[in-house]
């Protein structure tokens, strides 16, 4: 995938029962501060990848059936612009209001300052380099390195239901073990890892029948030990793709736990500083989360080669009552804006 120099553009998302768009509504001048207005600022783009955009359009969704009306800011190139517009989400130009849901990992100063314009900055990324802007943050877990630069003004819900913020279409699968069928996906942009030499490895399992990578850039995909590889560079629908599989190997991302919802059991190639992201579906059993610095290949061989372990992790995954991650978060933000960000918040100094 082509890389691209990334810049901030504004953007608006069509939320008109008629077809229009806020950019329509406002761009005859016409713009007044209401509790219900609010604004997304997304990170999305080749090297971001497409997590950040994918939840916030779930929650921008539940959102939008509280009755707000919704303006979009994205730190993006032009694959994330692309991809924002398969959304729904168009270019167009930013507005303050009393509200703004971050979700980035990165954010540039030039950026900070305008986000900080908003009396309400909501943060729902659990990584992100300016946590500091937060006035509250709400993901489905905090790390240590996140709390330690919060303001002790700052509100901040935990709750492990917002890692379902997409799953609400996927549906549970039942499978079998008696061959291991490995999707492979560690991100949507760059990955962190040799996708290769990761194939290479894997096909040394003799229990292993297939494998499916899903991966920017084109992998080697002759037969290794008569296993069948299948690769695509990009798929808007991932699990369609992984359709046959029955392990996911992933990263650290949402992915993890729509593999969990559809009980898929997955191991998570992640690092030591953001194993706290599934630590939860760790301790459930449904993931195992193996840390990449570097990756103990063994031990995923390991891994993969235990069927009854996985079978169990399936039985776990499937067991699980799912919330409606994004409706939840939906939720949480409401009550913020309505109750100052007091209600269920935990604050931490």
């Amino acid at each position: 995938m082509e890389k691209h120099h990334e810049q901030t553009v504004r953007a608006d998302f069509p939320i008109s029962e008629h077809g229009g768009t806020l950019c329509a509504l406002w761009g005859h001048g016409v713009v007044t501060v209401r509790p219900s207005e609010l604004a997304f600022y997304i990170q999305v783009g080749s090297v971001a990848g497409l997590g950040h955009l994918t939840r916030s359009s779930a929650v921008a969704e539940a959102l939008k059936q509280l009755g707000f009306e919704l303006k979009f800011v994205l730190e993006t190139d032009e694959f994330g612009r692309n991809e924002a517009e398969s959304f729904g989400i168009a270019p167009g130009d930013a507005t303050v209001f009393d509200c703004v849901i971050i979700d980035a990992a990165l954010i540039p100063e030039g950026d900070a300052q305008y986000l900080q314009r908003f009396k309400h900055r909501i943060l729902i990324s659990p990584v992100c380099d300016r946590a500091d802007i937060a006035t509250e943050v709400m993901v489905r877990a905090t790390s240590d390195k996140l709390k330690s630069v919060l303001p002790s003004t700052t509100a901040v819900i935990e709750n492990p239901s917002f890692s379902y913020t997409t799953t609400r279409n996927l549906q549970p699968r039942v499978l079998n073990f008696d061959q291991i069928r490995v999707g492979i996906c560690l991100s949507g942009g760059e990955a962190p890892l040799d996708v290769n030499e990761l194939v290479t490895v894997i096909s040394e399992i003799s229990a292993v029948s297939e494998i499916y990578v899903l991966h920017y850039q084109a992998i080697d995909l002759n037969s290794r030990n008569g296993i069948l590889i299948v690769q695509e560079l990009y798929d808007r629908k991932p699990w369609t793709f992984f359709s046959e599989i029955n392990v996911f190997i992933g990263s650290d991302g949402l992915m993890i736990s729509e593999a969990a919802a559809q009980g898929i059991p997955s191991i998570s190639l992640t690092t030591q500083d953001a194993l706290f992201k599934n630590n939860h579906l760790s301790l459930l059993g449904c993931v195992e989360c193996l840390t990449r610095e570097p990756l103990d290949y063994p031990s995923l061989q390991r891994s993969l080669s235990d069927r009854v372990t996985l079978e169990e992790m399936h039985e776990i995954a499937l067991q699980q009552i799912l919330p409606d991650g994004a409706e939840l978060l939906a939720e949480s933000i409401h009550r913020a804006l309505n109750f100052g960000g007091k209600n269920g918040a935990v604050r931490h100094r």
